[in-house]
């Protein structure tokens, strides 16, 4: 079942979107970067991403939770994928954590 939240769109306004976590393979580049490769769908389809078009850094935290948007296409479409990073909570004791999420398709 696909969450909800809000993204902002290339208008800078902002917009709900349905949100689905997803697996994606990634290669991790030597600056550092992260280069998402394909999206694995929970029901075990691959899409392999043929393009990145756009590419963000991670914005400001909200809630703990920091994320960057990459714009990418698979095949022919166009679509948002992001990365979640949730900031190390000392008090807590749990490590910082990573995952992927993409705008699902009403």
């Amino acid at each position: 079942m696909p969450m909800q939240d809000w993204v902002k769109h290339s208008g800078g306004g902002r917009r709900r979107a349905h949100k689905r976590y997803v697996d994606v393979y990634m290669r991790l580049t030597d600056e550092g970067r992260f280069d998402p490769i394909t999206v694995l769908w929970p029901d075990g389809r691959a899409f392999p991403i043929t393009e990145i078009v756009e590419r963000g850094d991670f914005g400001p935290s909200y809630r703990g939770v920091a994320t960057a948007r990459y714009k990418v296409r698979i095949r022919d479409h166009v679509t948002n994928l992001f990365l979640e990073r949730k900031v190390y909570d000392p008090s807590l004791n749990k490590p910082p954590v990573m995952r992927w999420w993409v705008e699902a398709l009403g």
